[in-house]
């Protein structure tokens, strides 16, 4: 049965994540990974050119497991300008050449600023893209519901990540999502265990967070009567509130995999998923993007 779930790779080719331990995995790990993932029905699989060594990485353990239908996700450097069509046409070959295929399934801007290049030599570059068929759709990576919405206007644009969470509601109470659906966009929800926070215990949470921490008790404690792992909980819970969106999920294990994969069972329970939707913490985008916790 295939997934809804996609493999997000940055852990892949960076040290990501503020609960990251363990680093960056060696190229078996990833291809165990990648291959447990394919194994329990993820076909799509998210990278980008800003993620390290990830493209090439990912490449490797999609030839070596045999996989040649994967959805492949990558996007566009972060320091794009306007007068960069060329350089844009040519990180993708490079991109393509990295993950061993023939076209990608989407590429994203990675950055909501880039909608402002939409008009001029970047829109022209993405349409050729698409029109070689090296690209199948175009995407942005969007921070803001402000942005998202804009973002929704633009016809080239047909796929759109955004944030999302047990945790982090602000996109839904913006009317993205209603709105989204009604226009046929594609939508993929990233930070869904907000950059490993909801796998935190509440006292190793840093200053700066510390305004989540009576949430992330309270949800560790469905957690553990219920005898699930978090990353599993939070995935389920936006399964089931998010239906028509795909979900991200990254993982530095195979068995990080295995226990994420658990949540597509739990997403069917109700009683647990009305538990969970009751846990809402300050809808803080101080405390709730990650873009300003390094400030």
């Amino acid at each position: 049965m295939l997934s809804r779930l996609v493999l997000g790779t940055v852990q892949l080719g960076l040290d990501y994540g503020i609960a990251n331990t363990s680093g960056k995995p060696s190229q078996n790990i990833a291809n165990s990974i990648v291959a447990t993932s394919y194994g329990g029905g993820i076909r799509c699989f998210d990278t980008a050119l800003a993620y390290g060594e990830s493209e090439t990485v990912l490449g490797r353990a999609l030839k070596e497991g045999g996989i040649g239908d994967a959805k492949i996700i990558s996007k566009c450097s972060p320091e794009l300008s306007e007068n960069a069509g060329d350089e844009l046409l040519r990180d993708v070959e490079s991109s393509l050449d990295r993950l061993g295929v023939k076209s990608l399934y989407c590429l994203m801007l990675h950055d909501e600023d880039h909608l402002d290049l939409l008009h001029g030599e970047i829109g022209d570059a993405l349409q050729q893209l698409v029109d070689q068929r090296k690209v199948k759709r175009i995407g942005i990576s969007v921070y803001t519901p402000e942005r998202a919405l804009e973002a929704l206007e633009y016809s080239i644009i047909n796929v759109l990540q955004v944030p999302a969470s047990l945790f982090d509601r602000r996109f839904e109470s913006a009317g993205f999502f209603f709105k989204a659906k009604t226009l046929g966009k594609e939508i993929h929800i990233r930070s869904t265990l907000l950059q490993g926070v909801l796998c935190m215990e509440p006292e190793k949470l840093p200053p700066f967070l510390q305004e989540l921490s009576p949430s992330l008790t309270e949800f560790r404690s469905v957690c553990f009567e219920r005898e699930i792992t978090p990353a599993a909980a939070a995935l389920a819970w936006c399964l089931t509130s998010y239906p028509d969106a795909s979900v991200l999920f990254g993982a530095e294990t195979k068995r990080q995999v295995l226990e994420n994969l658990e949540a597509v069972p739990l997403a069917n329970e109700d009683f647990l998923m009305e538990k969970l939707t009751a846990i809402l913490p300050p809808q803080k985008e101080q405390v709730l993007s990650p873009l300003y916790w390094s400030r």
